[in-house]
């Protein structure tokens, strides 16, 4: 009996063993995939219809615009930062202290981009910046040949900064499997 203990003992500390020297593999396999020296996403910019009799809880929120208000929008976004290549500055004013927002997009967004500026031609859609209503716009169809669309501001300097400078990482953030 007592080598049949022993025996069961010596077995179970051989597969804690293989399961602990087993979860470092995975753990260190985890980091490797999840854990990325890429900074953490700022200035996430989404693009949403905007709802003027919210209904679907679900599918609807109540987002704070720049100026404390409230507005209703739909949570699955055209456009994410996710789509978003890089964003160029286009000074409005001679003085460069307003910019529209020159954005790059990937295949996905071009494709998505497409059909919002289809589907929306005479409507107002909402830009969202950090989930706070920045401003309404109308999207213009995308040039042939084109991977960039423009969204008119006026950006005050400042935030079209901000918003230009967190481009590149959203996008390898969102991007990075």
């Amino acid at each position: 009996m007592r080598h049949v203990n022993l025996c069961i003992s010596t077995l179970a500390a051989a597969v804690a063993a293989l399961a602990l020297t087993s979860c470092r593999e995975d753990l260190k396999r985890f980091e490797e995939i999840f854990v990325s020296d890429l900074p953490d996403p700022q200035k996430i910019i989404t693009v949403n219809n905007i709802v003027k009799y919210p209904r679907a809880r679900e599918l609807e929120k109540e987002v704070f615009t720049v100026t404390g208000m409230k507005v209703w929008v739909n949570t699955n976004s055209f456009i994410h930062s996710k789509s978003i290549k890089d964003i160029d500055l286009v000074p409005r004013d001679p003085d460069g202290n307003f910019y529209d927002l020159k954005l790059h997009l990937d295949n996905h967004g071009k494709l998505v981009w497409m059909q919002l500026s289809a589907g929306h031609l005479f409507d107002q859609i909402a830009l969202l910046i950090d989930n706070v209503f920045y401003r309404t716009f109308t999207p213009k169809p995308m040039g042939e040949g084109e991977d960039f669309v423009i969204i008119e501001g006026p950006f005050d300097r400042f935030n079209a900064q901000e918003i230009k400078k967190y481009a590149k990482n959203n996008y390898n953030y969102f991007n990075k499997d």
